[in-house]
């Protein structure tokens, strides 16, 4: 504790001092790497524990200091936080990241594809926006010491600095010499051994060298007598979505009619599983837009005009290319008008440009069952295959029972394959009934504007629809959420050798033996091998290999970098000492779930079961 205090003090005494901020105010984004340079999970939770370490006295608030962390390949993906402004929201965002890391291991990326992606989200997109007049640093955590990919570094690292962000390195592996030719503030070097035990200078070299300098034009703070009693914390404003300038907004002073009510609850599952990849830029969707535009919308016309211009504006619409989507707008009151068809546009300016012409009416009537009828037949005309579709509906009213009712169409929608994803507008004048629009929604899709973060929810509803497995194979779905993970069993029994060139060949995207971190896993692989042999015609399920095998006295997973391995499911008296380096799923007629044995892996047959990840934002598939 002693020992904690002193450090506390040696900082506070190393740099200059604004009243009551800690260390000063500031827009910071660390980006944290999981890729397999980090060599090992615990050198990526030394990396977290010097982030935890460095925040841990900073003053998070929306008007001082805002921290965001860009996780890079953690679960094989990119994790991406808003500016936070609370403590126990950034906590928890570092402790799902550590979680992550040793739940799922390292992966294979470079520097170049990570600054890509911190360019596109917080510089260039508008997801997760700095404050004006706050100087903005981003601080990258990297073992990258691939020459080809500093080179391929340079164009992102000059975007982004040219973009008014001062952009920093801390390496723990390259020299500095490494990031010559990149446009950056200032690169410091820590190694993985001094992360493990770093000394005090080193969280104050990266205060005040990385994060407190001013850049030209601003200058420090002038001296503060700082009072023993601090000025008491202005209340949070909720935050809004971006909209068009010049735009009308409803006034901030009348006050809402009730407490938000949320319509979804999240997952909670037994353990990290890959995520479906989410990038708005790389969704290949057919999206119809259906928009109230009666009189019960009022001003939320206009509300939902910027929703959707902020959902759309980072989408690729060019329709030479396959990876892209195609947007219709609908708006109904009592008829419906087919505003915008598909492939009216190129770009997404275009686009909004012709939705903020669009206007609310003085009609009372709303005729949601129209507007889905109206949608669903525009899917007819894309001729899009490999793309997925969906109809996200805003409206402040819902019929429910009688002929307008529009549930019975809705359920026929979606047992078609077009997803239903419906955002309730609530007024200071309407009642709960829209809430009832959430009765039309695929699961997990109704959200309301009573939430903060419907844009964000809807953009991750349209992720869901574009994240689907190969023909034949079986998602993972939990609790109605969607995974990035596809299960296949295949036909012909071989050995444990075998059944690996198997995997691999069974998809072109490099398929291997599944690997399986959960009870609740387990259960999805063992439907995977049901369905198999209900489609054979046979009654009992037969052993299936797995990715698990014996290396030099350690069991691991293929494919998978874990050393720490927190779930098996090992039959009684397994595994045996001399019975085999490799692991078969086998059936347990008490339970009627599978076990596992270890066996020999050269002369033990079994069924191979495989597994792949999603065709999602990060994999185009050409079959839908």
């Amino acid at each position: 504790m002693m020992r904690l205090l002193i450090f506390f003090l040696f900082l506070k005494a190393f740099h200059a001092k604004e009243c009551y901020v800690e260390p000063c105010t500031r827009d910071i984004l660390f980006s944290l790497d999981n890729s397999i340079n980090m060599d090992s999970t615990t050198n990526v939770a030394e990396e977290i524990n010097f982030v935890e370490k460095l925040t841990a006295n900073w003053t998070l608030h929306q008007n001082k200091v805002r921290t965001a962390l860009f996780g890079y390949l953690f679960v094989n993906n990119y994790q991406y936080s808003s500016y936070i402004d609370d403590r126990t929201d950034f906590q928890s965002k570092l402790d799902k990241l550590r979680s992550q890391s040793q739940g799922y291991g390292l992966w294979e990326g470079g520097l170049s594809e990570s600054l890509d992606a911190i360019y596109k989200y917080y510089v260039k997109g508008t997801r997760a926006p700095p404050r004006t007049g706050v100087q903005k640093r981003i601080v990258v955590f990297t073992s990258e010491t691939d020459p080809t990919e500093f080179q391929n570094s340079i164009a992102p690292a000059n975007k982004i600095t040219s973009s008014g962000f001062e952009l920093s390195f801390v390496s723990m592996k390259a020299p500095v010499s490494s990031f010559a030719k990149l446009t950056v503030h200032k690169v410091v070097q820590i190694s993985f051994k001094t992360l493990k035990n770093p000394p005090p200078s080193s969280y104050n070299t990266l205060m005040n060298e990385l994060i407190c300098f001013n850049e030209d034009g601003y200058t420090t703070p002038a001296p503060q007598t700082c009072t023993t009693v601090k000025a008491s914390p202005t209340t949070a404003k909720p935050r809004v979505t971006s909209v068009a300038t010049n735009v009308p907004v409803t006034d901030p002073n009348i006050p809402a009619t009730r407490k938000p009510k949320p319509t979804k609850k999240p997952v909670e599952t037994e353990a990290e599983y890959m995520n479906c990849s989410c990038d708005p830029t790389n969704l290949y969707v057919n999206v119809a837009f259906c928009i109230d535009n009666s009189a019960g919308m009022q001003a939320d016309f206009t509300s939902v005009q910027a929703n959707i211009h902020t959902i759309v504006s980072p989408m690729n619409f060019d329709q030479t290319d396959q990876q892209s989507v195609r947007v219709a707008l609908l708006t109904f009151s009592d008829t419906v008008q087919l505003e915008i068809p598909f492939d009216s546009y190129n770009d997404s300016y275009a686009f909004i440009d012709k939705m903020w012409s669009l206007k609310a009416n003085d009609v009372t009537d709303a005729d949601i069952a129209e507007c889905l009828r109206k949608a669903s037949e525009q899917f007819e005309k894309t001729n899009r295959p490999t793309a997925k579709n969906a109809i996200v509906i805003y409206s402040s009213s819902y019929q429910s029972g009688g002929f307008d009712d529009p549930k019975v169409l809705a359920n026929s929608i979606k047992e078609s394959g077009i997803e239903l994803i419906t955002i309730a507008v609530v007024t200071r004048n309407t009642g709960d009934e829209s809430l009832q629009l959430s009765q039309i929604a695929s699961p997990r899709m109704n959200f309301t504007t009573e939430e903060f973060d419907e844009v964000e929810d809807v953009t991750d509803a349209l992720c869901q629809v574009n994240c689907f497995c190969p023909n034949n194979w079986i998602q993972l779905t939990i609790d109605n959420r969607r995974f990035g993970e596809c299960y296949i069993l295949d036909t012909i029994a071989s050995n444990w050798n075998t059944a690996q060139r198997v995997c691999s060949a069974l998809d072109n995207r490099e398929g291997f033996l599944v690997f399986i971190n959960s009870n609740e896993k387990r259960k999805v692989v063992d439907k995977a091998a049901e369905k198999y042999y209900e489609r054979m015609g046979l009654d009992d399920i037969l052993p299936y290999h797995i990715g698990l095998r014996n290396m030099s006295g350690i069991w691991e997973w293929t494919h998978v970098a874990i050393t720490d391995i927190q779930y098996v499911a090992w039959d009684n008296m397994y595994p045996k000492v001399n019975a085999g380096d490799c692991v078969v799923a086998v059936p347990n007629n008490q339970t009627f779930e599978t076990i596992w044995r270890n066996a020999n892996c050269n002369t033990f047959d079994a069924h191979s079961m495989c597994m792949t990840t999603t065709c999602d934002t990060q994999t185009y598939c050409s079959f839908g």
